[in-house]
This record gives C-alpha cells, structure tokens and sequence, in this order.
C-alpha cells in the first residue's frame, strides 16, 4: 500500500468514527466513496491539488517578470545569444553592431513574444482561479454536503452531543481533501433545512 492510500484509508476511518458507523464497513464506504468520486470527477473543476501548483506556478511566474525588469539592461546580450545559438556561422562583432533593440523594437520578437505569452497566461490562470472561487461553494453544496446529508438520514445517523455535524462534515471534508472555504457549521445547517423544506 503506497503512503497516499494509506493516507487516504486514514481519512476514511475517521469519517467511520466521526459518523459513528465503524460496523457495516463495506456498504458505507461504498455509499461514501460515490460522494467523493461525484466531487473529484466534476467536469471542468479543478482538483485542491491543481489549485495549490496553479497558485505556486503564479508566484513563480510573478518572481520570473520581476527577475526579467532586473535584467533589462542585458537584453541585448540575452537577444544576441538568441541570434548566435540559432545561427553560430554569424560573425560576433557585426551581429554586436546591429543589436541596439529599444523597447519598440523587442516588438515581434521572440523575447517580447514569450513575455507576452506569460503575461496572458497569468491573466488566464487568475481568471480560472477565481472562475472556480465562484462556483466552488455551490458544487460543494450540490456534490458533497446534500449527498452527505441524504447519506446520513439514510443510515440513521442523526447528530447528537455525542456525534456532532460539524465533526462528521470536517472528517468529511478532510476525507475529500477540500480547501477553505469550506462551508460554515452555520452554512451547512442552512443546506439542511433548506432541504427539509423543500421536501415538504
């Protein structure tokens, strides 16, 4: 069992525990597990995982573009070892004399090309971050707290002092490897009677 597994198989005791449904193991891992592959398989989502590296990638990048404004004095160099990799038949000194690029003229080159590609790409990669902020809650709501809460009525599970919500919807979440924000005790109380309500 490799540790990831393992990890997960933690997780999942815990939820038993905080449930209070250690016995009948094979039918209530099954019921639980449709939950977390309805919430991690949801078309056009990102993973926890793909948010954390997207959000590393836009301080990288963010690190990369301050990196480059400092080295702005050496653009021509970095231009011309572009030119010389490419082509290494062409004389230094001549290729030296013609290489005094401005900032108008890095325009349509490879260099301004790919600062701009990477300017574009972090805008992109923010527009998707908060696209997913947006809707997040509501696949929440939808793929895992609704679900989770029908899973409890059906097994008879009713929370208590002994068994509270909160530390069965924590386990829960934990389980899923969901991020913040997660839904308040106050916000999943609200789903609950919202679905009471909507049954009568």
């Amino acid at each position: 069992m490799d540790r990831s597994s393992k990890y997960s198989d933690e997780r999942l005791d815990k939820l038993l525990v905080a449930i209070g449904k250690t016995d009948l193991v094979g039918f209530i891992k099954s019921e639980l597990e449709s939950i977390r592959s309805n919430y991690s398989e949801r078309s056009g989502q990102l993973t926890a995982a793909q948010r954390r590296l997207l959000r590393r990638f836009r301080a990288s990048t963010t690190r990369r573009r301050e990196m480059r404004r400092q080295l702005r004095s050496i653009k021509d160099d970095i231009v011309m070892a572009g030119q010389l990799r490419r082509n290494p038949h062409v004389d230094e000194h001549d290729l030296r004399a013609s290489v005094h690029w401005s900032d108008d003229d890095l325009e349509g080159t490879e260099v301004a090309d790919y600062a701009k590609f990477e300017a574009d790409e972090d805008l992109d990669i923010a527009f998707l971050l908060d696209k997913e902020g947006d809707y997040r809650k509501r696949d929440i709501t939808k793929l895992v707290v609704e679900p989770f809460l029908r899973f409890l009525e059906r097994n008879d599970v009713v929370p208590s002092r002994a068994l509270p919500l909160n530390r069965m919807t924590t386990a829960l979440f934990d389980r899923l490897d969901i991020e913040e924000p997660r839904p308040t005790d106050v916000g999943i109380r609200t789903i609950a009677s919202n679905m009471k309500r909507s049954r009568r």
